[in-house]
């Protein structure tokens, strides 16, 4: 790992369960502090918190259960989060010409908005994009961890035998709204030409501590406690819809407050993809979809999207490993390691669990567990 990548690399919380019961254990215990850690991030004055339900430490008696909380399975603990046109050193990391070529045969029939939207179409299909996939229901990412175990046996496949003896599951968990919270820290610290005046509204009250607070109550989240599910969370559809109707009045609007700031920053980054420069890039985004398919709805589909990364030089970086969420995430990210992997896949089939339910479209999928079984 290059030196400038040092300050930022602090290791993940590890929690390994043997059982179910275990698992929703652990998760219980990590809504609590992530809750926590939603108040530290909050920009209210500890003044204000004393007077706000669930802050100043007073977690027993908080209604936490609508903090969101993300999830993702991977089936070998190797595998780092990382999307998938970020893994390959071969692809290009501009995909303008794959969005056009997807797009030829959707024109007449996607009423698509945004380029983000077309990317999360590409994503539903299998594509590259610099979205990572991850669920609000956690059911759903222990499905993808323990896939081997949950889908029918094959009769002896060898290749179904391989993954199962070599599966080492694993469920990453992610506070969504303190990632998007050292988002905003990081775009605020940004010097970009496109959008330097911009970021510089963000910048404006940091010579106070306090002012800086106030600034990103205002340009953030009121308060996380008071609207978990809410605040701190970003549909980049709705953002740009909302650019698109300023149109020219955009800047002047922005200058007077009443588009944020900070929601000009995402649109450029993480729907037009103006590159980043930065020793370590801005942290992907965590944003809630439109639903564009039975699957994603299935699934409690959310994504975190990466933004378009650029050396200080300006040259196009050929390497993204560095950029790994669990290298940088300590604050926002847990890891749950699986033991008894079997058996805790026993009994999800046993609680009446089946792994084509993630995919309602797949009538394939359904025909090979009816006759398989599984």
């Amino acid at each position: 790992m290059r030196s400038d990548y040092k300050e930022e690399n602090m290791k993940c919380s590890e929690y390994p369960v043997k059982s179910l019961g275990e698992f929703y254990q652990t998760l219980k215990d990590l809504r609590r502090a992530f809750w926590r850690e939603n108040c530290n991030a909050c920009p209210l004055s500890q003044e204000d918190k004393t007077h706000t339900k669930g802050c100043n430490g007073i977690y027993e008696d908080a209604d936490i259960t609508s903090l969101p909380m993300w999830f993702r399975g991977h089936e070998r603990q190797d595998w780092i989060l990382l999307p998938s046109l970020l893994r390959s050193r071969s692809r290009n990391q501009s995909d303008t010409s794959r969005e056009q070529a997807f797009r030829v045969p959707y024109l007449t029939q996607a009423p698509m908005i945004t380029s983000y939207d077309w990317t999360a179409m590409r994503q539903h299909h299998g594509m590259a994009t610099r979205n990572l996939d991850w669920s609000e229901c956690a059911m759903t990412a222990l499905k993808f961890a323990l896939k081997p175990f949950l889908e029918p046996d094959r009769k002896g496949s060898m290749d179904q035998k391989h993954s199962r003896e070599n599966c080492e599951p694993v469920v990453w968990v992610l506070n969504p709204a303190v990632l998007n919270s050292s988002v905003y820290n990081k775009l605020r610290d940004l010097t970009v030409d496109t959008d330097r005046e911009i970021a510089e509204l963000l910048r404006a009250s940091d010579k106070k501590g306090e002012a800086k607070a106030e600034a990103k109550e205002k340009y953030f989240s009121d308060a996380f406690c008071e609207a978990p599910y809410i605040n701190g969370l970003f549909n980049l559809s709705v953002l740009n819809t909302k650019r698109v109707e300023l149109g020219p009045e955009l800047r002047d609007q922005v200058n007077k407050g009443h588009y944020s700031p900070f929601y000009w920053l995402l649109v450029q980054h993480y729907c037009d993809n103006v590159p980043i420069k930065k020793k370590w890039g801005v942290p992907p985004l965590a944003i809630l979809p439109p639903y564009h398919s039975a699957r994603i709805y299935a699934q409690r589909g959310v994504f975190t999207a990466f933004p378009s990364y650029e050396a200080n030089d300006g040259t196009r970086l050929s390497d993204f490993a560095d950029f790994a969420m669990e290298l940088h995430g300590s604050k926002y990210l847990t890891k749950v390691i699986l033991l008894n992997k079997e058996e805790i896949a026993d009994q999800l089939r046993q609680s009446g669990e089946r792994f084509s339910w993630l995919f309602p479209d797949d009538l394939d999928g359904c025909s090979r567990e009816l006759e398989l079984g599984g």
